[in-house]
C-alpha cells in the first residue's frame, strides 16, 4: 500500500490541518489486522477523504458489528484475503445486515482472480494494490457521489425496478436505461458499451462478458480505475444475460415449434394491439386465413412427416413473399393468418394497400401450386393448393374478432367453389 513520503511529517500535519476533506463518506468499516488496517486509514487521509471509522479484525466481526449497529456503514472495506472461500456467503450475510453499504476488496496482484470471483458473488468492486490516494480518490468518488441537481432538467434517478419494468415491457432493449442507471450510480459519467473493435480513443474499456458471452465492451475516460470498472461490467453482464433469456423463454412461448412462424398466442396479441393503433393512426390493416386444400389426405397418404414438410415449406413460401413487417402465424392445425398493414404509418387516401395486398397473395398461391414438395413424389408440383380469405379494416371488421371471423367465413366460401381460390372482402 502506497505511503506518503516527505522529509517533514510535521509540515504534513500542518498542511492537512489547513485543508478542507475532498468528500466526506460518513461511516467507514475497514476489515484487518495491525499495519494492513492502520494504512488503509492512513490512505482515507492522504486522499483528503473524511470519515468516521472503525476498524474490526476479521469479516465474522464486521456481519456481528453490522448487525448489532443501528446505523450502517457507507463503506466496507477489507482484504480478499480474509475472505477465503466465504466471499459468497459473506456477501450474502453483509447484505442482510447492511444493504445500501458499498462492499470494496484490496487485493495483491496475484489475487485479482480472487477478487473478480468475490466480486461476482455480490461485492462491489475491489482495487489492487498499489493504491496510491488518488486512485483511491477516483475510485470511492466515483463510486459514491450522487448526481448533481439541476434546476433547468431535474435528473430522474433509476434503479433495478426499472430494468425490470423494461423487461417485462413487451421485450424492450434494457441496454440504455441499464447504462443510464451505471453512469447515475457509479459516477462514471463516460460510461458506454460499444461494439467489440469500435474502441475510442484514450479510454479504458474491460469486456462485458458472462459464462464466455460477450454483450461488447464497456468504456469510459482513461483516468477510471480498471477495478471499478471491472465491477460494473459483470453487473451490466448479469442483466444482460437474463434480458437474453427472457427473450428466448418468450420467443419459445410465442413461436410455432414446427415452422417456427408466430403461434396463436402471439397472433391474437399482435393483431389486437395493431387494430387499437390502426384506429389511432388511421392506417389500414388486411388480414389473410389460409389452410392446405386436402392436408388430411396428403398426411394419411405420405405419412406425418410429409405433412410437416407441407407445413414447414408453406410457412417459408408466405414469409417469401410478404413484406418484412408482416406478421404470419400458425393459428391450428394446417391454418395459418397473414398480418398486412402499412408499417410507414398513415397512409394517403390513394394508397395502394389493398392493390399490394392482392399481388403479395396472388404470388403466393402461385407459390405454392408450382413448388416441389418432395416428399409428395408424384403429386408435386401442380397438385397441392390453398383457399383462403382476405378481410380488411375497418370495412369487414372493427375489431379482432370481427375481422378474424369474416376472414374465417370468406376461406370456407373458397373451399365450397371449388377450392385453390383466395375470396377478398369489400375492405380488401
Amino acid at each position: 500500500m502506497t505511503k506518503s513520503t516527505s522529509s517533514h511529517p510535521e509540515a504534513d500535519v500542518a498542511d492537512a490541518s489547513r485543508t478542507e476533506p475532498t468528500a466526506t463518506v460518513g461511516s467507514v468499516l475497514i476489515v484487518g489486522r495491525g499495519q494492513f488496517a492502520q494504512d488503509v486509514k492512513a490512505l482515507f487521509e492522504q486522499a483528503n477523504i473524511a470519515g468516521d471509522f472503525t476498524i474490526v479484525t476479521s469479516y465474522l466481526t464486521a456481519l456481528a458489528h453490522t448487525q448489532a449497529s443501528h446505523r450502517q456503514p457507507e463503506i466496507i472495506i477489507g482484504s480478499v484475503e480474509g475472505l477465503g472461500d466465504l466471499a459468497r456467503s459473506t456477501a450474502t450475510q453483509l447484505r442482510r445486515f447492511a444493504p445500501a453499504s458499498k462492499l470494496i476488496l484490496i487485493a495483491a496482484p496475484a489475487q485479482r482472480d480472487m477478487a473478480k470471483q468475490a466480486v461476482d458473488s455480490g461485492f462491489d468492486m475491489y482495487l489492487t494494490e498499489p493504491i496510491g490516494p488518488d486512485k483511491l480518490k477516483t475510485a470511492l468518488l466515483s463510486n459514491l457521489q450522487k448526481p448533481q441537481d439541476n434546476a433547468l432538467e431535474p435528473q430522474v434517478l433509476l434503479g433495478d425496478v426499472d430494468l425490470v419494468a423494461q423487461l417485462l415491457d413487451d421485450q424492450k432493449d434494457i441496454s440504455e436505461v441499464a447504462m443510464q442507471i451505471l453512469r447515475q450510480q457509479s459516477g462514471i459519467h463516460s460510461a458506454k458499451l460499444i461494439d467489440q473493435g469500435k474502441m475510442p480513443q484514450n479510454s479504458v474499456f474491460t469486456p462485458v462478458k458472462l459464462h464466455n458471452r460477450s454483450f461488447g465492451l464497456l468504456c469510459a475516460d482513461e483516468d477510471t480505475p480498471m477495478e471499478f470498472m471491472g465491477a460494473w461490467a459483470s453487473w451490466l453482464a448479469h442483466w444482460l444475460s437474463l434480458q437474453n433469456k427472457m427473450q428466448g423463454m418468450w420467443k419459445l412461448a410465442m413461436s410455432d415449434p414446427l415452422t417456427g412462424v408466430w403461434n396463436r398466442r402471439y397472433f391474437d396479441i399482435f393483431l389486437k394491439q395493431l387494430l387499437e393503433r390502426a384506429q389511432a393512426e388511421r392506417f389500414r390493416v388486411s388480414l389473410m386465413v389460409f389452410d392446405i386444400d386436402d392436408f388430411k389426405q396428403y398426411n394419411d397418404k405420405y405419412g406425418h412427416a410429409a405433412g410437416d414438410e407441407i407445413l414447414c415449406h408453406t410457412a417459408q413460401l408466405m414469409k417469401a413473399v410478404m413484406r418484412p413487417h408482416d406478421i404470419i402465424a400458425r393459428i391450428g392445425g394446417d391454418e395459418f393468418a397473414v398480418i398486412f398493414w402499412d408499417a410507414q404509418g398513415p397512409r394517403r387516401p390513394n394508397s395502394q394497400h389493398p392493390t399490394e395486398v392482392r399481388h403479395i397473395a396472388k404470388r403466393f398461391q402461385q407459390a405454392i401450386v408450382t413448388h416441389s414438395f418432395s416428399k409428395l413424389q408424384d403429386e408435386a408440383p401442380g397438385k397441392l393448393t390453398i383457399s383462403g380469405g382476405i378481410a380488411g379494416y375497418p370495412w369487414d371488421g372493427s375489431t379482432a374478432v370481427e375481422l378474424l371471423d369474416k376472414a374465417d367465413q370468406m376461406a370456407l366460401q373458397s373451399k365450397r367453389q371449388g377450392k385453390n381460390a383466395l375470396i377478398f372482402g369489400p375492405g380488401a
